[in-house]
């Protein structure tokens, strides 16, 4: 795309009668094209309060926040020709008298609006709407959305009930913790405890499909084998024939060829058991892979 062509394509992207999706990479300036297309609307005369910009992140909603209000507060200090040649670059043309007036009252039109210029996340949007339909939404009319720390001190305290529950006389439960610590580090096992928490509902759906005896049934039908499979079986089944053994050294060597120190690392040790590919050795490198 060259430069004219490219011009004329992002002052169509300022265009308020025109619906527009921009990709672009990191860094492109899509930012200052959406600051850009906010700043059109308000000079074509659309109220602040019609104006939604929804964002990823918070810095991302505040950056769009201090760019609008930093510009509009210019508009008022610039002189007359410095101003022209700023909304030009909005407009693609040159602004009428009545378009550089209203410039210079958007920056109080903005401040005044009751509710500002709402440039919010994906997640702040969604929990105003929460907000104002609770009883259509199942939850309290009174709700409070808890921050990242604040979750993380609430699945503290529910690990620790947990553990007191099993001390307390739930065997089954006991027998259960005590398999994952054999198997488990402490940063491991809280990993998985997070993991399934938020996997909740696929967890729960499993229970009410006929339990965890039924789905790790399920897990060896899909595999085509049965539960009682030794180690050896299942890696004679998986491993041992000489499409699998031709396919890893094919990923040895373009392992090989990657500069990473990961890819390195994992070349190294491919290399290693292929050189005697026996059960043993997997095993001892799965389990110190995954402990």
């Amino acid at each position: 795309m060259n430069m004219k062509n490219q011009a004329i394509s992002t002052h169509n992207a300022f265009d308020p009668a025109a619906s527009v999706f921009v990709s672009a990479n990191a860094g492109a300036g899509k930012t200052s094209m959406l600051t850009s297309r906010v700043l059109s609307l308000l000079l074509h005369g659309v109220a602040p309060s019609k104006i939604l910009c929804l964002t990823y992140t918070k810095a991302a909603a505040g950056e769009m926040a201090n760019r609008v209000l930093a510009t509009l507060g210019d508009w008022v200090m610039d002189d007359e020709e410095t101003l022209a040649k700023k909304l030009a670059e909005i407009l693609g043309g040159a602004p009428d008298v009545r378009l550089i007036a209203r410039s210079r009252t958007l920056f109080a039109k903005v401040l005044e609006a009751p509710e500002g210029l709402r440039i919010q996340t994906i997640h702040g949007f969604c929990q105003s709407l929460l907000g104002r339909f609770p009883i259509e939404a199942g939850v309290s009319p009174h709700f409070s959305v808890v921050d990242s720390r604040t979750e993380q001190e609430l699945l503290a305290q529910a690990r620790t009930r947990l553990f007191n529950h099993a001390r307390r006389g739930d065997s089954a439960l006991a027998a259960a913790l005590h398999r994952l610590a054999h198997r488990q580090s402490e940063f491991s096992f809280n990993k998985l405890i997070s993991e399934i928490i938020a996997q909740k509902r696929r967890f729960i759906s499993l229970m009410h499909a006929g339990g965890m005896d039924a789905a790790i049934g399920d897990v060896w039908r899909a595999l085509g084998t049965k539960k009682e499979a030794s180690f050896d079986v299942l890696a004679a089944d998986f491993i041992y024939d000489a499409n699998t053994l031709s396919a890893l050294r094919s990923a040895l060597a373009a392992l090989s060829q990657c500069s990473g120190k990961y890819d390195q690392q994992t070349a190294t040790s491919l290399a290693t058991w292929l050189e005697n590919p026996k059960p043993t050795n997997l095993r001892d490198y799965i389990l110190s892979y995954y402990t």
